[in-house]
């Protein structure tokens, strides 16, 4: 029998994949890894350097805070330059959290259909 909720969440997981690689990054998933972040996205920008983003993938669960996930991102060994995110799939809208040491910001919201433009 197919867990619906795990389609739902696997597909998510893939639009932000093919998201961060139209916007000309490397991504991938970490597909059954069961650890702190779902997709892991990166590029080299004009300077050279390497712009890094781990991802959580989530969608709405009005019962969840998702305080797990946030301290799972917060462990996560990064370099100062990149990003731990959140991604909230809710109500036909994404929310993108930054996670950091002390707090959460939202710094980015959009309709969820672009995630899926080719």
């Amino acid at each position: 029998m197919v867990n619906n909720s795990y389609v739902s969440g696997s597909n998510f997981e893939r639009e932000v994949k093919h998201y961060y690689e139209r916007s000309g990054y490397t991504a991938a998933r970490t597909a059954g890894s069961h650890g702190p972040f779902d997709v892991v996205a990166w590029k080299i920008d004009a300077a050279g350097c390497c712009q890094m983003d781990v991802v959580q993938c989530k969608k709405e669960n009005k019962k969840l805070k998702y305080t797990e996930d946030i301290e799972g991102l917060r462990n996560v060994p990064c370099e100062a330059s990149w990003r731990r995110l959140l991604y909230v799939k809710r109500k036909g809208r994404v929310e993108i959290l930054q996670v950091f040491a002390e707090s959460t910001k939202l710094i980015d919201e959009f309709p969820t259909k672009l995630l899926k433009r080719k």
